[in-house]
């Protein structure tokens, strides 16, 4: 095999593990965040169990404070019917307070109803808080693991570069140009000659390309991708 053909090949590695390197490191952001969805879907789930409680809560403490007005108001009408002397009006204010009383058994129902929904709900909140408190230290070290694989990518895709750099030592510019201009629009610049077929287009060469290549006497790319060729002993 021509020394070239060798050397390209050397660089060639170099460049596909880089760009392997590089893709690993640029999935790192898009991973983390899904993890941080993942956390931030948790938390909002027991937040929103909790709201719905506290909600309900607070729906259960006005209707308690309603019935304590309620039972005042009583005590005002039982004090007027009291110290009234009027028939009618005796009649009148017991008419309130058994209306009241009918409220108040009503809105008592009210809460019992709150009450039996807030207990229904713990089994709810238990869950989504053992839930969240269980995901929350192992996503966390997922992604502290995320940040300190993005941290070692970065210092190997930099040694690598520079040993890739190193291996260009000694190439032709115009052969270094058209190795990089086919690395980027072919994903692999150099490929063997298999059967007189390309191994990166798959298409049968002409014949002067096969012998040419089987001869290893000068670089011989394909006439259909233009990749270079290197024959497979």
């Amino acid at each position: 095999m021509l020394p070239i053909l060798e050397q390209l090949l050397f660089l060639q590695e170099s460049d596909l593990s880089i760009r392997k390197l590089v893709a690993e490191k640029d999935a790192i952001p898009a991973a983390r965040a899904a993890l941080e969805r993942r956390l931030a879907a948790l938390g909002g789930a027991h937040e929103k169990a909790l709201q719905t409680a506290k909600e309900t809560e607070v729906k259960r403490s006005m209707l308690e404070k309603d019935v304590r007005s309620r039972r005042e108001q009583i005590q005002k009408y039982e004090a007027q019917r009291s110290q009234t002397r009027k028939n009618e009006e005796f009649q009148a204010i017991g008419a309130a307070i058994e209306t009241t009383r009918a409220d108040i058994s009503r809105i008592e129902d009210q809460q019992l109803e709150l009450m039996e929904a807030l207990e229904s709900m713990q089994p709810e909140i238990e869950s989504t808080r053992n839930e969240l408190n269980a995901a929350k230290g192992i996503i966390t070290k997922e992604i502290a693991d995320l940040d300190q694989k993005s941290v070692n990518l970065a210092e190997r895709i930099v040694s690598e570069t520079a040993e890739r750099d190193r291996r260009t030592t000694g190439i032709d510019d115009g052969v270094l140009d058209t190795y990089r201009r086919l690395l980027h629009t072919r994903d692999i610049a150099v490929v063997p000659l298999q059967s007189e077929y390309c191994g990166g287009c798959d298409i049968k060469v002409v014949p002067d390309v096969a012998v040419q290549t089987r001869a290893s006497k000068e670089l011989v790319q394909c006439n259909k991708c233009s990749r270079f060729l290197y024959p497979v002993r």
